[in-house]
Parts: C-alpha cells; sequence; structure tokens
C-alpha cells in the first residue's frame, strides 16, 4: 500500500514542479469563464445601483466618492481646500445625501486636482465610467503591446486584481498602464515616450523609485532626461495652476496618510501589500517593520540594478522593474495588484518562446489568484497572499538572470579539454 501512495505523491509533485496540468486550452477557458462572471458581478452591481450607491448603500467605485468630491470642492472653494477635511467631510454629505456618511481624505498629489476639476461637473456615475474606462484601456492596450501575443485582454478581464480596481474606482490601472507603455515603447527604441509615461509615474511616486536606478544602469540617458522631464510636469504644472501653497497642504495630508494609514494601519494592514504591512500583520514594533521595508528595498534596488546593467533579456528586465517597484514601497493596497499582469506578461512572453522552468507555471497560476486571496488570508492567518506573489514572482525573475549570467560566463570560459 505504500508503494502506491509514495508513486502517487511523487507523480503529484513531479506535476506541480513541471506546471504540466497547466495547460493554455484550460487556463484560457477558465479565464473567459472568470471574465464572465466579473462582467456578470459588475453589471449586477450597476443594475442594482441608484447611480451613486449600491444596494448596501456604499458608493460606487468606493474609493472615487473622494476623488468626485475633491473635484466639487476645488471648483467650489478653491483647489487648496481640497486637503481640507471639514471641506471634503461636507461634499461627501452633499454627493452621498447623507449626514454622517462614511468618508476618506483627498490624499492624491496636486496634479490629480486637474482630473478631478474635468470630472467633477459629470454625474458621478458617468464620471467613475469615464476614468475606469480610459484608463482602463490604457492598462489593457499598453499590457497586450508588452506582451506581444493573443488572449490578454480575456486573461486581464478575469484577473480578480482588474476587479478589485474597477470595483473600487482607483488609479492602479492608471498606473499599471503607464508601466506597461514606458517598457512596451522603450523596448520598441522610442526612448523620449517612454520617459515621458516614466515620468509621468510621479503622480504616484511611491511606485517610481526605482525608475532611475533601472534607466541609469541600463545607459537609456535619452528616457533618463524625459522622465525627469514629465516628472517635473506634474510639480510644475499644479504650482503654476494653484500657487506654491498647494504643496504645505499637500505635505500636511501626506503626514496624515504616513501615519494614520500606514503607521497606525488605519485602513487595516490585511489590505497593505508590502514587507511593511506583513511585518506588522506579524506583531513587529514599527521600528522592526520600518527595517524590514528598508531591506526589502535595498534588495530590490539591488536586483533592478543588475539586471539592468547587465546582459538580460527585456522581459526581465521589464519585470524585475514593475516587480521592484512593488517591493521597494511600504504602501502597496490590494488594488495595486494589477501591477502583476504586465510583469506576469513578461515572465509568460520569455517563457514561452524559451521554455518553462521548474515551478514557473505554479507560481504564475498562485499570482493571478493571489489578489482574490490576499486579504482573507491576511486576516485569518495574518500571511500576506499578495505579497508573497510579488516575492515568487522575483525570484523567478532573478533565478532566470543567475541562469543567464552562469550562461554567458560559460560562453567566455569555455571549459578546458584535453588535447587530442
Amino acid at each position: 500500500m505504500a508503494d502506491p501512495v509514495r508513486a502517487g505523491l511523487s507523480k503529484a509533485g513531479a506535476l506541480l514542479k513541471s506546471g504540466d496540468f497547466l495547460r493554455r486550452e484550460t487556463a484560457m477557458g477558465a479565464a473567459r469563464l472568470l471574465a464572465l462572471l466579473s462582467l456578470f458581478g459588475v453589471l449586477l452591481m450597476i443594475a442594482t445601483s441608484n447611480g451613486v450607491t449600491d444596494w448596501k448603500g456604499r458608493p460606487l467605485g468606493t474609493d472615487f466618492i473622494v476623488f468626485h468630491a475633491g473635484g466639487d470642492v476645488a471648483r467650489g472653494e478653491g483647489a487648496n481646500a481640497v486637503y481640507d477635511n471639514e471641506a471634503i467631510y461636507a461634499a461627501h454629505q452633499r454627493a452621498l445625501d447623507d449626514p454622517s456618511p462614511d468618508w476618506g481624505p483627498f490624499l492624491y498629489p496636486p496634479v490629480f486636482i486637474f482630473a478631478a476639476l474635468a470630472l467633477a461637473p459629470l454625474p458621478y456615475a458617468l464620471a467613475l465610467l469615464l476614468f475606469m474606462g480610459t484608463t482602463g484601456a490604457l492598462f489593457a492596450f499598453a499590457t497586450r503591446a508588452l506582451a506581444g501575443f493573443p488572449g490578454v485582454p480575456v486573461a486581464l478581464a478575469a484577473f480578480p486584481a482588474t476587479l478589485l480596481c474597477l470595483t473600487q474606482g482607483q488609479t492602479g490601472f492608471l498606473i499599471a498602464g503607464l508601466f506597461a507603455a514606458g517598457l512596451a515603447l522603450l523596448f520598441a527604441g522610442r526612448a523620449g515616450l517612454a520617459g515621458l509615461c516614466f515620468g509621468l509615474l510621479a503622480i504616484k511616486p511611491q511606485f517610481g523609485l526605482l525608475i532611475p536606478v533601472a534607466l541609469a544602469a541600463g545607459g537609456h540617458w535619452r528616457a533618463f532626461a524625459f522622465a525627469a522631464l514629465g516628472a517635473g510636469a506634474t510639480v510644475l504644472a499644479p504650482t503654476i495652476a494653484f500657487g506654491p501653497d498647494i504643496w504645505r497642504d499637500f505635505a500636511r495630508a501626506a503626514r496624515f496618510a504616513r501615519t494614520f494609514i500606514l503607521e497606525d494601519g488605519g485602513i487595516g494592514y490585511h489590505k497593505i501589500i508590502s514587507a511593511f504591512a506583513q511585518a506588522r500583520l506579524l506583531g513587529a514594533p514599527l521600528a522592526a517593520a520600518y527595517a524590514a521595508q528598508a531591506i526589502a528595498a535595498a534588495v530590490a534596488a539591488a536586483l533592478v540594478f543588475r539586471l539592468w546593467r547587465g546582459g538580460a533579456s527585456d522581459e526581465r528586465k521589464g519585470a524585475g522593474l514593475i516587480l521592484g517597484a512593488l517591493i521597494a514601497t511600504p504602501y502597496v493596497v490590494e488594488y495595486d495588484l494589477v501591477l502583476l499582469a504586465p510583469a506576469a506578461a513578461l515572465i509568460l512572453k520569455e517563457a514561452m518562446r524559451d521554455g518553462f522552468r521548474d515551478y514557473e507555471k505554479l507560481i504564475l497560476a498562485f499570482a493571478f489568484l493571489a489578489p482574490a486571496m490576499t486579504r482573507g488570508l491576511a486576516k485569518s492567518l495574518d500571511l500576506s497572499a499578495g505579497w508573497a506573489a510579488i516575492l515568487l514572482m522575483a525570484l523567478i525573475v532573478a533565478a532566470r538572470a543567475g541562469e543567464g549570467e552562469r550562461a554567458g560566463l560559460m560562453r567566455r570560459n569555455p571549459p578546458l579539454t584535453p588535447a587530442a
């Protein structure tokens, strides 16, 4: 009896190692089903809403209400007032027709005020649809261009992080789209446009920390210059439009975000995906959590530098930069996991060309499902599936990079053979 059991376990282990049970046809069939279920869920949410709130009384695109309220305040009271919590709270009351609504402060950098002002005159549901539709299209088209193989739109529609971002009305599509567009343009030789895309990531500055490292290490100085230009524009434009005091008010909001949301876990550490949050989930004191984050950021920077400085493939460079960006910042929320999509697309692109390594298919399947599991597991087990997915995907990239370096070393220094 022991031998059949041992043989069965060995066979199961081999299947997990190779991932041969994860066939492309089966994966695409499952993706189509998940995409249809997601579409049905979104349509049901819209059909049962009153145009502003869903059937449970929550705002459609829950976090977008802050964005729309900020535009309303900026139109009526001036741009600086968006960082006044009392003004934002009053705007929530008006929008939701509720004397004591659930609400959130406007924590976006000043450049977002332009978009908030443009969307505020529109009815709430239309503004939400326009914002998510345009940023979602950027995300889909840029990721498809980066991947270079069919099936990407269906996979993105099925990806749980896509639904999280959509239903929470957040900026994840925009950030992932800019990353994917920047990389696709850079690898196509369009350095100037690529740099501008990278520079615009300054609208969420925590995700752009390693871009200068990558571009400098790779010698992409034209892209570096245009990235600086794009980042400068996100600072200069609101300074000219709203005055330099806007940065004083934003700094106050940023301090609130750091203390209340990050250090005090105001939104719950089960929603945050980082070394810092994982350490806090496990009970680490604040100083230890910051130390863990600093170590993670340093390792991520070293990986990105190594990839972009050496002879790594474009796929490894791009995936490494995206994953490094996620690792380097202490503040990644579950909807930001849409960034895993372009990283996974690059890993798949190389694997479909050169072959899969052991456990890669299993890790990619786990990463696909992780956004749906991360909140529940973090609440019940104090372990973040999203954080694990980021680390495991980074290990794939690092392992492939090491493999490439060893192959290059062997080519430069072939083994000695005895003379005939």
